[in-house]
Parts: C-alpha cells; sequence; structure tokens
C-alpha cells in the first residue's frame, strides 16, 4: 500500500486528494514497481523523470534517448513520452511520460530494449542519480 511505502527515508512524497506523489532516485524502482503492482488502481499513470547527463555526454544520451523515445512509441499503452533540455542545464533532461495503466508502464520496464539496450548504454552516461515522480492521471483541471 501507498502508506507502507511512507516510511522509506530516501524519498520524499506528498499526498494530495487521491494522487500520491513521489520523487526519488531511479535506482529505487523497486518501490515504484511496488505500487505499480499493488494498486487497485487501473487509470493512466505518469511518471516525470530528471536525467543528469554527464556534460560530455549530452550528445551520446540525445541520440540515445531519441531511439528510445521512436522505440517506446511502438509499445501498447504509451500515451505521451516526451524528452526536454532544462531551461538552466544543457546536460539535465526532463522525461514525462504517460500510460494507459500502472501495467502499461511496468510492461514498457520489462521489455528487451529498456533492460538491454537503453539502461546499459545510459548507465555510463549518469552525472548523478535521477529524481522521478509518478503519479495518477487525474487531471484536477484540464482543457
Amino acid at each position: 500500500s501507498p502508506s507502507a511505502l511512507l516510511n522509506n527515508e530516501y524519498k520524499s512524497y506528498l499526498r494530495k486528494d487521491s494522487v500520491l506523489y513521489l520523487v526519488m532516485p531511479m535506482e529505487n524502482i523497486t518501490d515504484t514497481r511496488a505500487w505499480l503492482t499493488s494498486t487497485d488502481y487501473k487509470g493512466g499513470v505518469g511518471l516525470t523523470v530528471k536525467i543528469y547527463i554527464k556534460p560530455e555526454c549530452v550528445d551520446a544520451f540525445k541520440e540515445l534517448m531519441g531511439e528510445h523515445i521512436r522505440q517506446t512509441f511502438t509499445e501498447k499503452g504509451v500515451i505521451h513520452f516526451k524528452c526536454n533540455v532544462d531551461y538552466e542545464h544543457d546536460n539535465v533532461f526532463w522525461l514525462s511520460e504517460e500510460w494507459e495503466s500502472p501495467q502499461a508502464l511496468l510492461d514498457h520496464g520489462a521489455t528487451d530494449w529498456f533492460q538491454n539496450h537503453y539502461l546499459v548504454k545510459c548507465k555510463d552516461m549518469i552525472a548523478q542519480p535521477p529524481d522521478r515522480g509518478i503519479y495518477k492521471l487525474d487531471a484536477v483541471v484540464s482543457k
């Protein structure tokens, strides 16, 4: 349950109404996975990741991320998948993802492409652990 996750000292959580926001280093993906696999919530989920890249790896990361985006759009359940450069630091990237369900996001993370290509190539480019937030796609206000 989400309340069980609140005891972990490595993450920051904010609960507002029916939305649980969590920000954590990427190596704690097992905790995100725990929520995704244990939740009764069946609606869409979003994930935002702030990725810190070594300055000398920016061009290689952009190329890899372009491949990753193209590959991800072939997967079932992806709604939105986009990466932008930070306004202040050219080696910081904001990845925003939206998925039809928690299961669709889990399936994405289990693909051969993600596990054996993207993560393998990306690991030596990372300057520090990414920050991440996961949330329910339950918009309070939308157009």
